[in-house]
């Protein structure tokens, strides 16, 4: 008779899988915010992840929040493609720091008033917005090698150079972060078409603007909503929608579409909570 093996205690399986680790996180990346971590277990090495969402929903700063936090434990080069420059981004930055996000501009400060601790994150910043992806790849490669960096950030998915590739963009950079073994986080808009649905308008996978072909090519997928902004007060349990960020899980690895919801209060990506 075939003898049957025990079920081993999850806790036993854990503390074997970390030591098999060497003690190291059970995963990769963080993503920044601690219950996205714990739903779908961070981001991982070779991944090309999607934060997007339509204006006002807080994108921007959401992303800028998660590179501060991921880059106190892994080198980040951040490239910003978006209308703001470099010294925009160094404001947006020291408001999440300073006085409980009010603004504070860098302009204003003396020498004397900037701190260490505003600017002990592990950040590289791409001074250049190229012309042709190929550039972006020497830029990545060159900070790969002498930075250690495992995270790049784009700000903006769609201002990135158009390529020759069947597949496009998708299809490069995640060879990219595949060949460099390394998390690529993209910054994105949804489609406005979210908001002639009508109903309570959260944006759906299928609005992201790029074609259902290239969805496998995308890793992870998070889109940010605010109900209040459309006027949706209550959720369907009659609960108070006030002040709420909901982060949607469009896409986790191989489950398409997930739609998994989470949600914390909007005040928290524009501070240093």
């Amino acid at each position: 008779m075939k003898k049957f093996s025990k079920a081993i205690p999850l806790k036993k399986v854990l503390k074997s899988v970390v030591e098999k680790k060497g003690g190291r996180k059970l995963f990769d990346v963080t993503s920044g915010t601690e219950v996205i971590d714990l739903t779908i277990g961070g981001f991982r090495f070779g991944e090309v992840v999607l934060i997007a969402g339509r204006p006002a929903m807080g994108t921007t700063m959401y992303i800028l929040k998660s590179t501060l936090r991921i880059s106190k434990t892994t080198p980040v080069l951040f490239c910003s493609l978006d209308e703001y420059s470099n010294r925009g981004m160094v404001n947006r930055i020291i408001s999440m720091y300073k006085d409980g996000g009010k603004s504070f501009f860098a302009d204003n400060m003396e020498k004397s008033e900037i701190k260490d601790e505003y600017f002990d994150e592990n950040i590289f910043v791409c001074e250049t917005t190229f012309t042709s992806i190929e550039e972006y790849i020497l830029q990545i490669a060159h900070h790969v090698r002498k930075n250690k960096v495992k995270v790049v950030v784009f700000d903006s998915f769609e201002s990135l150079p158009k390529t020759n590739s069947t597949h496009g963009i998708v299809a490069v950079l995640k060879e990219i972060a595949e060949v460099f073994n390394i998390t690529i986080i993209l910054g994105g808009t949804v489609d406005k078409s979210c908001e002639k649905r009508g109903g309570d308008r959260m944006p759906r996978l299928k609005d992201i603007g790029i074609g259902a072909h290239l969805f496998p090519l995308l890793d992870v997928v998070l889109l940010l909503y605010r109900p209040e902004y459309y006027g949706v007060l209550k959720d369907v349990y009659g609960n108070s929608n006030a002040g709420q960020l909901q982060i949607i899980i469009a896409k986790e690895r191989h489950i398409i579409p997930n739609e998994q919801t989470v949600k914390f209060p909007f005040y928290e990506i524009i501070t240093n909570k």
